[in-house]
């Protein structure tokens, strides 16, 4: 396992290039999120397992998502605590090449769409975003009527698909060309705080909860839920399928740990790793590396590591 100090920033959300297999981009806050500025940190992970740090890009408020659009492998959008959405190019100055302003409370997720220059974001105003890299102003405007929403992510099978979960317990499945949700399911009692779409069923998406339940839902029949995994009790932060296994789940959240599950054996956990000592924040697979995961905490650091356990599995892609 690799780790890497985040400069003495709270992690918050991690993810791997698309289009560079190496390398790895990390979206920080000063003192937990609850002031001062936010630090985009880009690493290059070497192969004989060390990280060396490549950027650095400075915003003034807390930045709590960060994605690499797929357009442009120098490009990475970040949304902070402000309600605003930065778009950085790493072969340029240290100022924003672009910057969208429209949300009047901080930024909880961002999600690219296949296609080019379209990206949704959320925010604790109760507002879905839909942007066009290109315009300053949001194309589209996504309305949950009640309350913060968490996080909000693109179908992996249809581009213009995108669900969305906030905390009022519900879960919104939402078409980019109308203006109301098309789907609404009652997922869990308490705040949903994750929610991602299986790569491999067009219909299958998970759920996790403050309530520390973890739920995947069949979006075409909503009333019971397809598998429930009970964790540890503590809030689950972020999930994610993995791109290579159809029935993997990887989750962290409050009790420090992040978790391997077999949704078809859900009893317990396939694999349990204490990386950090604080809140799991940020979690993602890397897509160029089977079983390679990174997790970032408030610990201020980020662990990079390889789930070996996983490599005899018989049901893979």
């Amino acid at each position: 396992m690799l780790k890497f100090a985040l400069l003495g920033k709270c992690g918050y959300s991690v993810k791997f290039s698309p289009l560079i297999p190496n390398y790895l981009a990390v979206a920080t806050s000063e003192y937990f999120g609850l002031a001062g500025s936010g630090t985009l940190i880009v690493l290059r992970l070497n192969f004989e397992d060390s990280a060396e740090l490549i950027q650095t890009r400075i915003w003034k408020d807390g930045l709590y998502d960060v994605v690499w659009p797929l357009f442009n492998p120098n490009c990475i959008i970040t949304g902070s605590g402000d309600g605003v959405l930065q778009l950085w190019d790493l072969k340029y100055e240290k100022v924003p090449l672009k910057v969208y302003s429209g949300h009047y409370g901080e930024i909880s997720s961002i999600s690219c769409s296949k296609i080019d220059h379209q990206f949704i974001s959320s925010s604790w105003d109760s507002n879905i975003k839909l942007w066009d890299l290109n315009e300053k102003q949001a194309v589209s405007n996504f309305r949950e009527p009640f309350g913060v929403v968490h996080n909000t992510s693109f179908s992996k099978h249809k581009e213009c698909l995108f669900s969305s979960v906030s905390e009022s317990g519900n879960l919104r499945i939402w078409d980019t060309t109308i203006p109301h949700s098309i789907i609404c399911c009652k997922a869990h009692d308490t705040q949903i705080l994750s929610c991602d779409w299986s790569p491999f069923n067009e219909f299958l998406i998970a759920t996790s909860g403050s309530d520390g339940l973890i739920r995947g839902w069949d979006i075409r029949n909503c009333v019971q839920p397809q598998f429930q995994i009970k964790d540890s009790g503590c809030p689950v932060k972020r999930i994610q399928f993995s791109p290579y296994h159809f029935d993997i789940l990887a989750t962290v959240g409050y009790d420090f740990k992040t978790k391997i599950w077999d949704i078809c054996n859900v009893h317990k956990p396939l694999n349990i790793s204490v990386n950090h000592s604080d809140f799991v924040y940020g979690l993602d697979w890397n897509y160029h590396k089977p079983g390679q995961l990174a997790d970032c905490s408030w610990d201020k650091m980020v662990s990079i590591f390889t789930q070996n356990s996983l490599e005899n599995l018989k049901h893979k892609m």
